[in-house]
Parts: structure tokens; sequence; C-alpha cells
């Protein structure tokens, strides 16, 4: 697979806490074909949690990566901290990313998961504003998230980002009903 997104779109997009890392094509690959007793390691960074792993749509970015390259810097980036501990000197927490570059319109759509551990610190909220920041500096004119009515946390994160509810849509991937939330790029800032 190719991976050729201009460089200034391939660097890594830093919060106070973290930094949010385009996930390497390589890795994406290895987490669409691992079993569910195989760990991931990605250089630099260290083992991707299996949970993690699990959650990522690696097959479905990788088919639009290798149908369009440049779109790869939009899709999927690890949230990754600083750990001491590690060997790498950094863990990954979670992953953040775009469903595509912006449309038309200018609506870009994020999702994002956090490891269970690290959930309740605002690593969501922060990852989010920042990804949303960095869409708007190239081209993104609305963020959006598509969030179950029923998952407090997400609703909570949308709505400390400033994103208003609008609509419900029918998610044919998940096959749930998912509460839209929008706001106008660039977002606001709201308190934690």
């Amino acid at each position: 697979m190719t991976h050729n997104p201009s460089p200034d779109l391939a660097e890594p997009i830093t919060t106070e806490r973290f930094r949010l890392e385009v996930v390497p094509p390589d890795v994406l690959r290895a987490i669409s074909e691992i079993g569910s007793d195989e760990e991931v390691e990605w250089a630099g960074v260290g083992p991707v949690p299996r949970a993690l792993a699990a959650t990522m749509p690696a097959s479905l970015r990788i088919r639009q990566a290798e149908a369009d390259p440049t779109v790869s810097c939009w899709l999927i980036r690890g949230i990754v901290t600083t750990d001491p501990t590690s060997a790498t000197g950094v863990r990954l927490i979670g992953h953040i990313g775009g469903h595509d570059r912006p449309n038309p319109d200018g609506m870009v759509e994020a999702g994002y998961t956090v490891a269970a551990a690290d959930r309740g610190h605002g690593v969501a909220t922060e990852a989010a504003r920042a990804w949303f920041g960095w869409a708007h500096r190239h081209g993104g004119k609305i963020a959006r998230l598509s969030i179950e009515p029923s998952n407090a946390p997400s609703v909570a994160v949308a709505r400390n980002l400033g994103l208003r509810p609008g609509v419900q849509l029918w998610d044919e991937d998940d096959q749930v009903w998912e509460m839209v939330f929008e706001a106008p790029l660039p977002l606001v800032s709201t308190p934690l």
C-alpha cells in the first residue's frame, strides 16, 4: 500500500498531553489480519492493545488509502502518550480519525476510542479538539460526531466540544441509531 500524504498533513498533531500519530499502513494491515490471540507491534510506539485493535476499522481504511493515498492522514491516528515505564517511552491509549477528508460542504466526521483504563480523564475531548482544529486548518468547516444516544460519555465529549445535537440517523455499518452532533469550525473553547 502506498502512503504518500503531503508531509505537513502527515505530521503528528500535538496536544498538551498527547501526539496524534498517523497509524502506518503496515500496522493497519497487521491489525486487519491478526487473530484474537495475537498482538501487533507499532515500531517506535509499542504494542497495539488488542482491545484498541479490535475497534479500529483497519480494513476499511486500508481500502480507502489504496484508492487514494492522499486521504490516509485523515483516517486513523493513534493517541500516543508519554510513558516512562514503556520500552519506547510512549504508549498507545486510543485512536481518532476521520471517515474521510472534508466533503464538498466542508463537513468532517470523526470517530474515536480510548482504552478503558484511560477513560474519564478528558483524553477523547482533548484529542477530538486537536483533530478538529487540524481539520479546520486543512479545509474543514463543520465538525461532526455521530453517537449512540445511550453513550453518555461520548455525548459529554460532544457537548464539551460545543457540538449541538441534530437529527438521528441509522448507521448501516453498526446497525444502530445515532444522534448527529455538529458545530462550525473552528470549535469554540468550552471548559472541561
